[in-house]
């Protein structure tokens, strides 16, 4: 998204971009302010267009990354609080996007961490069946027992 030339986005709260999402949310804040009509119409719109991703099948992989993020737009406590109190509003926002950024970061390092036990197991499994007899090829290494625990779990 363009921005003023010189300008720097902290991309969804954080990362880089070329405008500053803080700037945008004192905007809307000052914009609010100025004529709570303004509020009302913004957050009905905003309301309106999650529900419409919502209905929309093909969005909701993407919007179950953000479960908390949209969650918290469409609490009625927090839509009140937008009109209330907009830049507590934001920061609340901001708390429930980074709940959620973190979230898949802790299943990006599940997966990663499975992914590499899996490997693990089909090495110790290919090389006891390089090794040894045929009665030995279904010996496990301790580890390889844990991780199929661990993936039984899991998965």
């Amino acid at each position: 998204m363009a921005g003023r030339p010189g300008e720097t986005h902290r991309g969804d709260f954080g990362g880089s971009a070329n405008w500053d999402l803080q700037q945008v949310a004192r905007y809307i804040c000052q914009w609010e302010a100025a004529n709570s009509t303004n509020g009302q119409t913004l957050l009905n719109a905003i309301v309106q267009y999650l529900t419409g991703l919502q209905s929309n099948g093909t969005f909701q992989p993407l919007l179950s990354k953000y479960n908390q993020t949209v969650a918290y737009v469409q609490n009625a406590t927090n839509k009140a609080l937008f009109l209330s109190n907009c830049t507590q509003f934001f920061q609340g926002l901001k708390e429930a996007f980074t709940r959620d950024i973190q979230q898949q970061e802790q299943i990006e390092q599940l997966g990663s961490s499975v992914k590499q036990q899996v490997m693990k197991l089909l090495v110790d499994v290919f090389n006891g069946i390089a090794q040894s007899s045929p009665s030995s090829a279904t010996q496990m290494s301790p580890e390889s027992s844990i991780i199929l625990t661990t993936t039984a779990v899991v998965g």
